[in-house]
């Protein structure tokens, strides 16, 4: 899979800001709830960039948890 380029309004917040968008994602917050918040900041960001951040974002975070899932599965029962 390639790499994804990183050319969005989002990945060119400064890191912290990128965390907590990152963070707020995975707590379930909506694309529109990030984009709001985004804004009251001062960041001119659409709720169309939150959705192109966060939709593979979110489906890596899912694949890297599933992972680990059956990570500790296979580990169980090998002991």
């Amino acid at each position: 899979m390639a790499k994804r380029r990183s050319h969005g309004k989002i990945d060119k917040l400064p890191y912290k800001l990128r965390y907590e968008v990152e963070r707020r994602l995975i707590k379930g917050e909506t694309y529109r709830q990030i984009s709001e918040w985004l804004n009251s900041l001062g960041h001119d960001i659409s709720l169309m960039s939150v959705f192109r951040y966060g939709k593979p974002f979110l489906k890596s975070f899912e694949a890297v948890k599933q992972a680990k899932h059956t990570a500790s599965v296979l580990i169980e029962k090998k002991q």
